[in-house]
């Protein structure tokens, strides 16, 4: 018994010592490209209607379109499970940097769904990300940095808002 305890420990230990390896062995990856990742990322997780490649970047405190985070979160989840065929035309970013803050501004956001057997379009005019770089647990036992939105807002209210 006492030799498969060592034998399981043994596998552990190296298992989280290839974890540590390769996670000090990545690059950082520059901020601004990361945000600019993150806005594909949640336009590619609309159309292809997967919530949590959103709301898992949306932080609690959050302060979209007058939703705190966890109503923004059922509110994203809610519109992805009910809308169909959805597509997403947005401009490259115009992303500000400070620090552990970044403002993305969208410009334009076209969007094209259908939602109750209606094709529906819809444009969302000005939209503006704010982003703020926080740790968040990652593997347990390692912390990462990730920016996170805690705000956003639109000249264009959000239907179903």
């Amino acid at each position: 018994m006492k030799k498969k305890l060592l034998i399981g420990a043994g596998i552990l230990a190296i298992l989280l010592f290839a974890r540590v390896a390769t996670v000090l062995a990545e690059p950082p990856v520059p901020d601004l490209d990361q945000i600019q990742a993150l806005i594909e990322q949640a336009k590619t997780a609309a159309e292809t209607g997967e919530p949590s490649q959103i709301t898992d970047y949306i932080a609690q405190n959050a302060n979209i379109e007058g939703m705190n985070g966890d109503q923004a979160v059922r509110w994203v989840r809610s519109a992805l499970k009910r809308a169909k065929d959805i597509n997403v035309t947005v401009s490259p970013p115009k992303i500000n940097l400070n620090g552990n803050k970044a403002i993305a501004n969208l410009g334009t956001v076209h969007l094209a769904y259908t939602l109750l057997g209606q094709r529906q379009t819809q444009e969302v005019q000005d939209l503006e990300l704010r982003f703020k770089k926080t740790e968040v647990r990652r593997w347990i036992f390692f912390k990462e940095p990730r920016w996170m939105i805690v705000a956003a807002a639109t000249a264009t209210p959000l239907e179903g808002n």
